[in-house]
């Protein structure tokens, strides 16, 4: 990992996105973004649907930037080689079973800067409606969203694509482009949550709750900022050229 000399924040801004046009927008990336897509198909298989409303839409944007331009002094291919702001961005929608309690949402995070990006996206499951307990699931990489894929396009997580075009998790074999439970973006979350952001936080996590919009802006409510910097920190996974901005969340 490149080392990198820490710069001074001079603006970190946070603007909540419009929930009517996130709504919109996250409808448009189920049709035209693949994993996006595919997590909408495997909510539906397993009884979800999205709920229809746009208070049931979670979108915001954080913008920060250093006061100078922080250069790695190891060059590593596909990062960057110099970072001065950092976006970070995520808009995801509930979804609910019906006749059941059960809740769910299908989430889509997004950090860049002007020469990297990466996208994250997941869908959790929330029996019963217990986010704090929730599964999160995501897409295995496939030979067109794989080590060769622009960043910004590539599954994020600690997969590695195989020769075969399958991968290997614990000695067992996933069929490329299948939905694979994993501890990752939802687990870094909450575990930054739990140590960084104090104790009503932490009872938050188990006391709030209804639908993921609902449960989240409740945890925002609770936790103020912490969530923002929570969800940026997870989406940047210790990366040299975010981290600066957001913290380091290793997932």
């Amino acid at each position: 990992m490149a080392t990198f000399t820490r710069s001074p924040i001079a603006i970190d801004s946070v603007e909540v996105l419009d929930s009517r046009r996130v709504l919109e927008d996250f409808r448009g990336r189920l049709q035209t973004r693949a994993p996006l897509k595919r997590l909408n198909e495997e909510a539906r298989r397993r009884g979800y649907e999205l709920i229809n409303a746009p208070e049931q839409a979670v979108g915001y944007r954080q913008i920060v930037q250093g006061t100078k331009e922080i250069r790695a002094t190891q060059l590593i291919a596909g990062e960057p080689r110099v970072v001065s702001k950092v976006q970070f961005e995520i808009i995801g929608h509930s979804y609910a079973r019906v006749a059941s309690q059960d809740q769910g949402a299908v989430v889509s995070t997004t950090i860049t800067t002007g020469e990297g990006a990466v996208t994250y996206d997941f869908l959790l499951d929330a029996p019963g409606g217990n986010f704090d307990k929730a599964s999160e699931w995501v897409i295995a990489p496939t030979a067109s969203l794989g080590a060769e894929a622009p960043a910004a396009e590539r599954p994020a997580g600690a997969y590695i694509d195989m020769p075969s075009g399958a991968m290997e998790m614990g000695g067992a074999a996933i069929v490329s482009g299948d939905v694979i439970e994993a501890e990752s973006w939802w687990s870094a979350f909450r575990t930054c949550l739990t140590h960084r952001c104090g104790s009503a936080c932490l009872s938050a996590l188990v006391t709030c709750s209804g639908t993921w919009a609902a449960y989240f802006w409740c945890l925002v409510a609770k936790c103020g900022g912490c969530v923002v910097k929570c969800a940026g920190c997870s989406t940047c996974d210790c990366r040299w050229w975010c981290k600066w901005a957001v913290g380091c969340c290793d997932r």
